[in-house]
């Protein structure tokens, strides 16, 4: 599967999740809000949130989640692509004109 791919899938699984909460809060006739974010600075994760107390820790676990999950997949895709590179025989003589 592509990073491409991979990509579309995740930002389609988000918006389906906000759809879901929105749909379910208008259902329920309230609900409390927040926001949680994380910022990775090298190998340093930033994680920050705003809202109730139970509202962040709930955002900021499934951050943490998405995160691993993210790094998972990166790890999956680059031993799969070094597996590759490593199989196919070089071609040097390319760039001999």
């Amino acid at each position: 599967m592509s990073p491409g791919r991979v990509g579309l899938i995740m930002i389609a699984l988000g918006l389906t999740i906000v759809l879901v909460a929105v749909a379910l809060s208008i259902g329920s006739g309230g609900g409390e809000a927040g926001f949680a974010g994380c910022l990775i600075i090298f190998f340093i994760p930033v994680c920050w949130g705003v809202g109730t107390t139970g509202v962040i820790e709930i955002l900021l676990l499934a951050v943490i989640a998405l995160l691993a999950v993210l790094m998972a997949v990166n790890i999956f895709l680059a031993t799969r692509a070094l597996k590759h590179s490593r199989s196919r025989p070089r071609d040097d003589t390319a760039w001999e004109g």
